[in-house]
């Protein structure tokens, strides 16, 4: 399959000279020749676009079929099953992993250790979440780069999953190694979430931190614009 790219990519080259093409010949629009070269173009562009396509689909199935193999075979321990059910977001892989023993707790091996209860936010499940808050996990537990579970909720804008970490123990300010100094509540200004920065105040979010810069998350907000929301942040608490 490998060297489809190299086809793909001399495809939209050729794309991209033909949509020039008409600048470099000063034709007009309306002229045959270059309405045969557009049409060409996108065409090219087209097929191009579904090659590429193609060949990424056919390498997530080549990933997801020898993983399949694996886990059927008996050759994937439980903590690598975990990894790979929070990758496809897979339940039944998920709760297998933790009943065959899979650590809640452990990181995800690459450069980054990002902890599996933050992948369980990405995934978008509840269920899972809540397989790995009843499993053990950390909901406090952060990433090199200080990344909690909170801020992903934050981040993705998941309210459910944030309450579910907040009733779980999850430090409404992310903790001591907040990321740079930015709180899960400075996120939620950024984004414009009211929902989610009531949601961190009600559960105590400090609005008078600062972030690395000097900005708490009222400031946040009114840099993106939003006064409305930061008079409600400042409104808050004593």
């Amino acid at each position: 399959m490998w060297p489809l790219r190299g086809h793909v990519t001399s495809l939209l080259d050729a794309a991209a000279r033909g949509l020039a093409g008409h600048k470099e010949g000063k034709q007009v629009e309306n002229s045959q020749p270059y309405r045969r070269r557009r049409c060409t173009a996108w065409v090219v562009t087209v097929t191009g676009a579904c090659l590429l396509l193609s060949l990424g689909l056919w390498r997530v199935y080549r990933v997801s079929s020898s993983a399949t193999k694996r886990l059927h075979g008996g050759l994937m321990g439980a903590q690598e099953q975990l990894e790979w059910g929070l990758t496809i977001r897979d339940r039944a892989a998920v709760r297998e992993a933790l009943a065959r023993g899979a650590d809640p707790n452990q990181r995800v091996a690459d450069t980054s250790a990002v902890p599996p209860l933050v992948w369980g936010v990405n995934s978008g499940s509840t269920e899972i979440l809540v397989m790995l808050l009843d499993a053990g996990a950390d909901p406090n537990a952060a990433s090199r780069d200080g990344l909690t579970a909170l801020y992903a909720a934050a981040v993705d804008g998941n309210s459910s999953a944030a309450q579910l970490l907040l009733d779980h123990g999850a430090n409404a300010d992310g903790g001591e190694h907040a990321h740079k100094g930015v709180t899960p509540l400075h996120w939620a200004a950024h984004k414009g979430d009211n929902a989610m920065v009531a949601l961190l105040l009600r559960a105590g979010a400090d609005r008078r931190r600062r972030d690395n810069r000097g900005l708490t998350a009222a400031d946040e907000a009114r840099r993106r614009g939003n006064g409305e929301l930061a008079r409600l942040i400042e409104s808050y608490g004593p």
